[in-house]
C-alpha cells in the first residue's frame, strides 16, 4: 500500500533507509521522517530520525522525539511526520503508533503552539507488511482514547 498523501508517498523511501540507522538493543528499529515547506520559497524540508536503545538499560530515544527536537531547534512546525517500523507482539494496531512517550511530547507541542498542530499528519507504515494507517494528530489521540487538551 502507499499513502494517500503524496508527500508521505514521496517519503516512505527515506523512512524506511532512516530506519536501517536504528540501534536497539533487541533490534526493534523505526525510522522517521519529519517535513515542513519552507516558508520563503515554498521548498520541501526534512528531518530524519531513528530510534536508539543500546542496551536494556538505556533510555530509549524515539525517531519521533529526535524529529520534533530537530524542528524545535529550527522553530519550524511541522506538516506531517512518516513513521515506519513494525509493531510489538503487545500492539493492537497495524502499524506502529508513536509510542505513549512520544504522543506525551506532541501533546506538550501542541499545547505550547509549537512543532506540531492538531492538524499536522501523521503516516504509519508496517515495515514487515507495508500498510499504512494515515492520521491528523487529532485522530491520532482519538484513536487512542486521549484528550489534546492534557486534562
Amino acid at each position: 500500500m502507499s499513502p494517500q498523501n503524496p508527500i508521505a508517498a514521496e517519503l516512505v523511501t527515506p523512512a524506511m533507509a532512516a530506519r536501517e540507522n536504528g540501534k536497539h538493543y533487541a533490534g526493534f528499529k523505526v525510522g522517521c521522517i519529519g517535513y515542513y515547506e519552507e516558508p520563503n520559497d515554498g521548498s520541501l524540508c526534512i528531518f530524519e530520525g531513528a530510534n536508539t536503545k543500546p542496551d536494556p538499560l538505556a533510555k530509549k530515544d524515539c525517531a519521533e522525539m529526535k524529529v520534533m527536537r530537530s524542528a524545535k531547534c529550527r522553530h519550524v512546525t511541522l506538516r506531517g511526520l512518516v513513521v515506519v517500523g513494525q509493531p510489538r507482539a503487545e500492539d493492537v494496531t497495524p502499524t506502529l503508533h508513536p509510542c505513549e512517550e512520544c504522543r506525551k511530547l506532541i501533546l506538550q507541542y501542541v499545547a505550547s503552539g509549537e512543532v506540531i498542530e492538531t492538524s499536522t499528519q501523521i503516516t504509519c507504515i508496517n515495515a514487515l507488511t507495508g500498510e499504512v494507517e494515515e492520521f491528523t494528530v487529532a485522530e491520532l489521540f482519538a484513536a487512542h482514547g486521549e484528550p489534546l487538551s492534557g486534562d
